[in-house]
């Protein structure tokens, strides 16, 4: 997404996170629930455990929706790589965001596998504030008085609850550790994910330093009388973690 110069001045990283993923949403909840439908009507769920089908539903939903994207993406979120499962990248920006089932135990932000790669993924420092974001390909846009931010330093985990039966549920979780087996895993964005995210257009992000979703504590309407708003309360969310090898995958 692109902003001009003012703006970006005092555009925050949280923002510019919600915006791509307020663009990325029709899609991905389409081909979402069209590789459900697919694996549904296809899958052979009377050959394997109830645990087996799972894991198993949830990699091949992630694998058909791979390619539905790669036969249908408009070009601004593409594929990350050829590994065969929904990990897209917005071309503006850079911003990676990988598909993964909710944790089981916490049943929010997912474990990262054991590899290094993995939990990598999921140690971030974190978001940039007002005026710290870096612009994509600053001379070309700055001729045109438009900015993208560049946010390839943010990975955000897409976590659906891998039920098949029921309609699409993702949040976009930032992890920013990797953390343990078991527990609620640290983030510092969290946002639930709608097909059609609402219009912010006339609302102001508000700091808060807790852990709860996005859109109850950092999203203000302007017309709320000053007394009545939602008090400070930090960034926007904090737990759980990403893989980057097939097991990973199955994970989800």
């Amino acid at each position: 997404m692109e902003y001009s110069e003012e703006r970006f001045r005092t555009l925050s990283e949280k923002e510019a996170l919600y915006d791509s993923l307020q663009n990325l949403c029709p899609a991905l909840f389409d081909v979402l629930e069209e590789a459900k439908a697919d694996i549904k009507a296809r899958y052979p769920s009377d050959l394997f455990t109830a645990q087996q089908n799972r894991g198993n539903i949830s990699r091949m939903v992630s694998q058909r929706s791979a390619k539905l994207w790669n036969e249908r993406s408009d070009g601004s979120w593409i594929l990350c790589d050829r590994r065969g499962f929904l990990r897209i990248r917005e071309v503006n920006t850079g911003l990676p965001c990988y598909l993964r089932r909710v944790d089981p135990i916490t049943g929010g932000l997912p474990k990262p596998n054991p590899s290094s790669a993995d939990r990598a993924f999921f140690s971030q420092q974190r978001c940039l504030g007002p005026g710290e974001l870096t612009p994509m390909e600053t001379d070309l846009f700055a001729r045109h008085n438009r900015m993208s931010p560049k946010l390839d330093r943010s990975h955000i985990i897409l976590a659906w609850s891998g039920e098949i039966d029921e309609p699409v549920s993702l949040t976009a979780y930032r992890p920013i550790e990797a953390g343990r087996f078991g527990a609620a895993n640290k983030w510092d964005f969290s946002l639930a994910l709608q097909g059609q995210m609402p219009d912010i257009s006339n609302m102001e992000f508000i700091p808060t330093d807790g852990e709860e979703n996005l859109l109850p504590t950092l999203i203000v309407d302007e017309e709320v009388p000053e007394d009545l708003r939602l008090k400070p309360d930090s960034e926007i969310s904090t737990d759980d973690s990403l893989s980057d090898d097939e097991e990973s995958e199955n994970n989800q």
